[in-house]
């Protein structure tokens, strides 16, 4: 408005005289033809096409509209903050226009339901195992196709949190009455009563079988947020590794001798030196090194002349030391973790009350999950956790009970437009 009075009369007001807007130092590249105002555009693009581009200044009451058919019509396709200012510049111009969009953009319904957030939340890792099979990770690996020789389709991953040692056994399911079958001839008739499990929240793991089983041999069953590998690390990156050990033992055509594989690479991996110890789990639970057909052939260990008690004294000193460098490396390795993982990591700051998005897994039946929107809401915060995990209902409608870590919660802003 003020621009066109004075292209109109010549003259400015006395605020303008004083403050000096920008558009003052700039008027010789306005000019109105037809009673409508443009500007001259000298942007690189219309360098580079060698031409004069004339943007329509638009009033206040129109920018919704542009905005609106630039970057929500399926003409504009809802593209990224860049590229629809690009394409309102092209056309329009208004002296906040950049910053207006990238709002826009920013608290768009659509674009938040259906672009991946790449912020984490902090990440709190679980308080350090002080001995073997203090603490213990279970996980499953599968389904896997084709099944084993022997008919079996999933790999039952169980990790000591202390030394790495790690028992697994094929099944042919993940029911919780094997789950809980499994727990007891893998951990508890060959270790001993671990004082807690830590598993993700399957219901294997979440069904009353389990936690009965839990409560009466009184151990602390600690169950991680819904899909976040994160909370129980130790037994996913075995869950990799584990992959990749068999792939490269397994030739093409012969996948179904997964299962006979099994032993052979657990048994490497027990034997390997872990990053996070500097020992092997084999060591840490037995004092010593394993015999290998090598070391046999080649006679590589000499035979032992220590009295039994000397061999005891022995071993256990070398437990202690063991124990000792496991306990300081694991505390390292932990801190290394949490330093490199919270690089990326943001405080999100919800309160009951907040409205949200949640990230949901679960593929709705008949749906793409190449299309499928990555967020769903929006969802009111009804409660929240000291591990910052959130309970949340769906506004209108009652929803299963859910907590979902900050990583998978995204605030839906209700100031969907910022303009008039």
């Amino acid at each position: 408005m003020h621009i066109r009075n004075y292209l109109d009369n010549g003259e400015l007001t006395e605020e303008h005289q004083v403050n000096n807007p920008v558009w003052v130092k700039e008027i010789e590249f306005y000019q109105v033809i037809d009673g409508v105002l443009y500007r001259k555009d000298f942007s690189t693009k219309t360098k580079k096409r060698n031409e004069v581009k004339f943007q329509v200044v638009l009033p206040l009451f129109l920018r919704p509209l542009v905005l609106k058919e630039l970057h929500d019509e399926p003409l504009s396709g809802h593209l990224a903050y860049q590229r629809t200012y690009l394409q309102v510049k092209n056309n329009y111009y208004w002296s906040s226009m950049r910053a207006d969009i990238k709002e826009y953009c920013r608290v768009c319904e659509v674009c938040l339901a259906n672009t991946k957030s790449t912020l984490r939340a902090f990440l709190h890792p679980h308080e350090l195992a002080k001995a073997p099979f203090d603490v213990v990770g279970m996980d499953f690996m599968g389904p896997f196709a084709p099944p084993s020789t022997n008919g079996n389709k999933y790999i039952k991953v169980i990790t000591d949190y202390f030394s790495k040692w790690t028992e697994i056994a094929a099944l042919p399911d993940q029911t919780a009455v094997t789950t809980a079958d499994c727990f007891m001839k893998l951990i508890v008739q060959r270790h001993g009563l671990p004082k807690a499990i830590v598993s993700d929240r399957g219901t294997n793991f979440t069904s009353a079988i389990f936690r009965h089983l839990c409560k009466t041999l009184e151990i602390d069953q600690r169950l991680t947020t819904a899909y976040n590998p994160a909370s129980n690390g130790q037994t996913e990156r075995f869950n990799r590794t584990l992959t990749t050990m068999l792939r490269k033992e397994l030739k093409d055509g012969q996948h179904e001798n997964w299962e006979q594989m099994m032993g052979d690479v657990c048994f490497a991996y027990r034997n390997s030196v872990q990053t996070s110890t500097l020992e092997t789990p084999f060591f840490l639970l037995y004092g010593r090194d394993p015999n290998l057909p090598i070391h046999n052939f080649l006679d590589a260990v000499p035979l032992s002349t220590h009295s039994p008690t000397d061999y005891m004294s022995l071993m256990l000193e070398r437990l202690r030391i063991g124990f000792q460098i496991a306990r300081e490396e694991n505390r390292k390795a932990r801190e290394k973790q949490r330093e490199q993982y919270n690089k990326r990591a943001v405080l999100h700051d919800y309160k009951v009350g907040d409205r949200v998005l949640i990230d949901i897994k679960v593929l709705p039946q008949g749906d793409s999950r190449k299309f499928v929107s990555k967020y769903k809401g929006p969802y009111r915060v009804i409660k929240l956790y000291d591990n910052k995990t959130v309970d949340r209902y769906l506004l209108h409608a009652k929803t299963s009970p859910c907590q979902p870590t900050p990583s998978h919660v995204r605030q839906h802003d209700m100031a969907r437009r910022i303009l008039p």
